[in-house]
C-alpha cells in the first residue's frame, strides 16, 4: 500500500491511460469542490492528494493504491491516517508535529498566543489569534482591528501568506522539515492555496525585506488608462457593441466602431482616429474591458458564439431526473440523426436498378432506439427519416431486446406518421410524443448519439465533421484546383465503406463496446442490467412482427379472393368472411399475411407470380426514382420547347431586318390632270416647290443700301 501518481494508478489498475485519465482528474476536482478528499473510480473508493511537482507552484496528483468498498470507509481512513499524518512522517518529525501545547507546533494539541501557532486547536482550544488552518481562515478575524470586508481579496490574501511566514518560523525553531510542514498544511486544505516550496521561500524573502505590503500581488493594479470607459462614460455603448456582435466578438471591427460611435455623439474626433494621431480608448483596454465582461455573463457570450441551442444545452437547471423507466423496456426513446459519414451507395443504387460509375456518394441516416432502464441499444441506417426506416428500426430493437412498453419521441414527421401509429397501434405499443426542439426530454437517445458520433464515427472513412466548421477544415485539405475537380462527388473522400460494410461495423461496436462499458449511473454495463432482467422481455416472433410493421389493410373478401397492390390474393379461410384485414410483409411484398376482423391470424396469402422478393423500400424508391426521371424529363423538354420558341421568333425578326422589300409597281397617269398632279408631287418630292418658295421670300426680304437707293428713298 502506497501512494502512487495518476498514471501509475491507471496502470495498476488496468484502466485506459488515456481515455480514462481526463475522467479521473474531472471526479477528482468534482470531489476538491465538495471538499472531499474521496473519489469514485469504477466499483471502488480511493483518497488522493498532491504533493510538490516540478515547477513554481507545480504539483502532483497521487492516489492512495488500496481501494475501499465504501466512501464512509476511505474518509474516515484519510481522516484518521493522511491528516493524522501517519502515512508520510518520519518517528522524528512526528512527535514535532504532535508535540505539547508549549512547543508551539503545527499539530500542538494546546493553546498558544495570541498570535500563536495556526495549528492551535486541534486537541484544545486556542486564544484569540486561533488557527487559519483548522478554523477556516478565522486567523484573519483574530488580528485585533482588521476587519477583512473593509480590504480587498489581495490584502486578505497577504494576510494569509504572512500567518504561514510566521508558523514556518516557528516550526523551523523545532527543527522540521520544509517537505513535512507544508505538507501537514495542505492535508488539512484550510487555506486559499496549496504551499510549495517555491512559494514558501519567496514569501520569506518577500516579508523580510517589505513585510506585511510586499506579500500582496499588486499585478495588474497599476496599468495607464484603465478607467477611460468609465471617464468617457460609454460603458453602455461598449455592451452594446459586445451584445451587437455576430458569430463572435471581433476586437479589431470593434475598436474602430466604438469610435464612430462616440464622434457621432460628439465625444471624439473620428478624423484623429483615423489618422493614427490618437484614440479615445486603447485597444489594450477594450480587449480588457470585453475580456472581464464575457467572463461575469457566460450565457450571453455562450448566445453571441453558439445560438441559443448551445445556450440551453449549457445553462439549463439541470434539476431532478429525467423519468426513466422502472423496469426492462418499459420506457424507450427514438430518435434519428443523420450520420457526420460518407458512404459508397452503390449497391443502393444497384438494388434501385441505377446504374453508376465509380463511386456514388450518399450521406445516410441513423435511427437509434435505446431503453431508459438498461441503456441497452439498437441502430438501424436507412436512406432518410422516413417511415419504413423507422419501422424497420423497431423491428431491428424488439428482435434482439424485446417488445417496449412506451415508445418516447419527438414530432418528426416520420414519427407521427400515420403508418407509424398504426404500425405500433398493431404492436400494442404506446407512442409519448415529447415538444419539439427539447432534447433534453429525451436525454438518453441524444446523449448516446453524441458518444456514437465522437467515439466510433470520426475514426471511420468517409468522415465530414461533426460542424460546417470541422466539414470545412477537411475538405481544405485539399488545394483549391483539387476541390474544383470533384467530378460530381460530394466530397474528396475515397474508397469509403459500403453500406453493407458499415452495417455490420455498427453492430459489432454497439455489441463489444457500447453495451459492456461500465455506466456509473448503473454501476453496471447495459449488457449486465438487461440480463438481470432478461426474463421480463417480452420477444415476438418474426411472422407476427413481420406482418405487423406495414398497416393493415381492410379489403372486402370477392370471389377471386382480395386486390393489394394490383394482385389478387387468396386464402381459404379468408371466403369464410366477407371483409378481412391483409398486411404486406416489409421484407417481401409478395408475401401477405390476412387477419379477421377480430385481428386474428388466419394465415399466409398468396398469388401466383410471388416468388421473387420485392422489398418495400426497393418498390419505393423505384417509384421515387422514376417521378425523378420523368420530372427531369419533362424540365429538359419544356426548356427545349421554351428556348426554341424565343430563337424563332428572334430569328425571324433578325431575317426581316435584313431582307430587301418588294416595291409595289407605278401607276400611269390617265389624263392632263392626274399629269398635273403626278408633277406637282414630284416637285414637291424632290423639294423643287420649297426651294423656289425660299429664293421668292429672300427677294423679298433683301434691300438695297446704295446711294442712290438712299435718294430715291427720301424723295
Amino acid at each position: 500500500m502506497a501512494w502512487v501518481s495518476s498514471r501509475e494508478f491507471l496502470t495498476l489498475k488496468n484502466f485506459c491511460i488515456e481515455k480514462d485519465k481526463n475522467v479521473l482528474h474531472q471526479k477528482v476536482t468534482r470531489a476538491k469542490v465538495k471538499q472531499k478528499r474521496v473519489v469514485r473510480f469504477g466499483e471502488y473508493f480511493f483518497i488522493f492528494s498532491y504533493t510538490q511537482g516540478i515547477g513554481r507552484g507545480g504539483r502532483v496528483l497521487r492516489i492512495w493504491d488500496e481501494p475501499f468498498s465504501s466512501e464512509e470507509e476511505a474518509q474516515s481512513f484519510y481522516e484518521r491516517e493522511v491528516l493524522g499524518g501517519a502515512l508520510e512522517m518520519s518517528a522524528k518529525n512526528k512527535d514535532h508535529l504532535s508535540g505539547s501545547a508549549s512547543n508551539g507546533g503545527l499539530l500542538s494539541g494546546g493553546g498558544g498566543s495570541a498570535g500563536g501557532s495556526v495549528g492551535a486547536g486541534l486537541g484544545g482550544g486556542g486564544s484569540a489569534g486561533g488557527s487559519a488552518l483548522l478554523s477556516g481562515g478565522s486567523a484573519l478575524l483574530g488580528v485585533e482591528g482588521i476587519k477583512p470586508s473593509v480590504y480587498d481579496r489581495s490584502y486578505l490574501l497577504a494576510l494569509e501568506k504572512q500567518r504561514v511566514v510566521q508558523e514556518w518560523n516557528r516550526a523551523k525553531k523545532e527543527k522540521m522539515r520544509a517537505k513535512d510542514f507544508i505538507y501537514a498544511l495542505n492535508a488539512k486544505g484550510e487555506y486559499s492555496f496549496e504551499l510549495s516550496e517555491n512559494k514558501l521561500f519567496a514569501w520569506l524573502r518577500a516579508y523580510k525585506q517589505g513585510g506585511l505590503e510586499a506579500l500582496r500581488d499588486t499585478r495588474g493594479k497599476n496599468r495607464n488608462g484603465e478607467n477611460k470607459i468609465k471617464e468617457l462614460e460609454c460603458e453602455e455603448l461598449v455592451v452594446s457593441l459586445i451584445k451587437a456582435s455576430k458569430g463572435g466578438v471581433n476586437l479589431n471591427s470593434m475598436h474602430r466602431a466604438l469610435h464612430i460611435l462616440l464622434h457621432r455623439e460628439g465625444k471624439f474626433d473620428f478624423e484623429v482616429f483615423n489618422s493614427r494621431r490618437g484614440e479615445a480608448v486603447s485597444y489594450s483596454v477594450l480587449r480588457r474591458f470585453v475580456q472581464e465582461w464575457l467572463r461575469k455573463h457566460p450565457m450571453s457570450k455562450k448566445l453571441i458564439e453558439k445560438g441559443s441551442d448551445s445556450v440551453v444545452s449549457s445553462f439549463a437547471p439541470a434539476v431532478g431526473e429525467a423519468r426513466r423507466g422502472i423496469t426492462l423496456n418499459e420506457i424507450v426513446e427514438i430518435d434519428g440523426s443523420s450520420l457526420d459519414l460518407i458512404i459508397d451507395a452503390r449497391e443502393y443504387a444497384e438494388m434501385l436498378g441505377v446504374s453508376v460509375e465509380g463511386e456514388w456518394q450518399k450521406r445516410f441516416t441513423l435511427i437509434q432506439l435505446i431503453d431508459t432502464y438498461s441503456k441497452v441499444r439498437s441502430f438501424f441506417i436507412c436512406e432518410s427519416e422516413n417511415k419504413l426506416g423507422v419501422a424497420r428500426a423497431i423491428a431491428k430493437y424488439i428482435s434482439k431486446f424485446g417488445k417496449p412498453k412506451i415508445i418516447r419521441g419527438d414530432n418528426g414527421r416520420a414519427f407521427v406518421s400515420q403508418d407509424v401509429q398504426a404500425c405500433l397501434e398493431n404492436l400494442g405499443i404506446e407512442y409519448e410524443r415529447t415538444p419539439a426542439y427539447s432534447g433534453w426530454c429525451k436525454p438518453f437517445v441524444e446523449k448516446s448519439f453524441g458518444t456514437l458520433q465522437n467515439h466510433l464515427m470520426e475514426w471511420m472513412k468517409g468522415y465530414i465533421g461533426h460542424s460546417v466548421s470541422q466539414r470545412q477544415a477537411i475538405e481544405f485539405f485539399f488545394d483549391r484546383k483539387e476541390r474544383r475537380l470533384k467530378r460530381g462527388h460530394k466530397t474528396h473522400l475515397e474508397n469509403l465503406h459500403l453500406l453493407s460494410e458499415l452495417n455490420v461495423i455498427l453492430d459489432d461496436y454497439v455489441e463489444a463496446v457500447l453495451l459492456n462499458s461500465y455506466d456509473e449511473a448503473l454501476g453496471v454495463s447495459p449488457r449486465e442490467a438487461f440480463e438481470s432482467k432478461r426474463n421480463e422481455a417480452r420477444a415476438i416472433h418474426e411472422y407476427e412482427l413481420s406482418a405487423k410493421l406495414l398497416p393493415a389493410m381492410k379489403r372486402s373478401v370477392g370471389k377471386e379472393g382480395v386486390s393489394v397492390g394490383g394482385y389478387k390474393w387468396v386464402h381459404p379461410k379468408m371466403f369464410e368472411h366477407s371483409s378481412i384485414y391483409i398486411t404486406q410483409n416489409i421484407n417481401n411484398l409478395y408475401q401477405s399475411f390476412v387477419f379477421d376482423l377480430e385481428m386474428n391470424f388466419l394465415g399466409e396469402a398468396v398469388i401466383k407470380d410471388g416468388n421473387d422478393p420485392l422489398v418495400a423500400e426497393m418498390a419505393q424508391s423505384a417509384k421515387r426514382e422514376h417521378q425523378k426521371r420523368l420530372r427531369a424529363i419533362k424540365k429538359g423538354v419544356e426548356a427545349s420547347r421554351k428556348e426554341v420558341e424565343e430563337g424563332f421568333l428572334e430569328g425571324v425578326r433578325k431575317i426581316k431586318e435584313g431582307a430587301t422589300r418588294i416595291e409595289p409597281p407605278k401607276l400611269k397617269p390617265l389624263n392632263s390632270v392626274m399629269e398635273r398632279e403626278v408633277k406637282l408631287k414630284e416637285a414637291s418630292e424632290g423639294g423643287e416647290l420649297e426651294k423656289y418658295t425660299l429664293s421668292k421670300n429672300l427677294q423679298k426680304s433683301k434691300k438695297d443700301y446704295s446711294w442712290e437707293a438712299c435718294v430715291l428713298n427720301k424723295a
